[in-house]
């Protein structure tokens, strides 16, 4: 099974350089879904934060290792950043009417919630 996230978790992912092992890794052969369209290869700077972005499968390689063997499932990696996000990243639906009340009471009652894009 895949493993899903949004563009703006992809983008961190692909960008955490422990977890890359410093640039170490990389990966080949991975298919990926980006808003439910089956891809191999896409342009990293094309995806949105707000796209949503499934790891289907594919291998991580290490560039030190001998013949670059496969270090883990591209899955494996993606489930170990996973698993480090400390955030759940939700969407809603808010009636107009009552938009304006919620953008006011929410930091009142959650101030760690952040709203994006408003």
């Amino acid at each position: 099974m895949g493993v899903k996230m949004t563009g703006e978790q992809y983008k961190r992912f692909v960008d955490d350089k422990e977890l890359w092992n410093n640039g170490d890794y990389y990966w080949d052969d991975t298919v990926f879904k980006v808003n439910g369209e089956e891809l191999e290869d896409f342009a990293e700077d094309d995806i949105k934060d707000t796209d949503k972005v499934e790891i289907c499968y594919g291998s991580i390689y290490s560039n030190k290792a001998e013949h670059h063997a496969v270090i883990c499932a591209a899955t494996t990696l993606a489930r170990k950043f996973m698993a480090k996000e400390t955030n759940i990243e939700a969407i809603v639906s808010i009636p107009k009417t009552v938009f304006d009340m919620f953008k006011a009471e929410l930091p009142k009652h959650f101030p760690l919630v952040k709203l994006k894009g408003l």
